[in-house]
């Protein structure tokens, strides 16, 4: 078997592992999706208004019509997810808002 420095010091190396992984987390966070038509209807306070892309590839080029403004998405949140913030997942993929708690 071992002796016991062996021992003691895979007692070591296994106690520092925890420690530098440090706690798991309490909770996950959860991510909602984003509805850019609702959220440019919430930016402009009208029902019909609309979003639309205004350059491929890019998630911050999201207008809103039929009267040209940018998109509050953090507004949307506060409104349909409270408790809320918007983030996007990626800055080349439009689709990728989310609400995340």
């Amino acid at each position: 078997m071992f002796g016991k420095p062996t021992a003691l010091a895979a007692m070591a190396v296994l106690a520092a592992s925890w420690t530098l992984a440090g706690p798991a987390p309490s909770a996950l966070a959860a991510d909602y999706g984003v509805d850019m038509s609702r959220a440019c209807q919430i930016t402009q306070n009208w029902a019909t208004s609309y979003a639309y892309l205004n350059t491929p590839y890019n998630a911050y080029s999201w207008k809103c019509g039929p009267v040209v403004s940018g998109v509050d998405v953090q507004a949307y949140c506060n409104s349909d997810r409270p408790g809320t913030h918007a983030v996007v997942l990626n800055a080349a993929d439009p689709y990728s808002w989310r609400c995340r708690t």
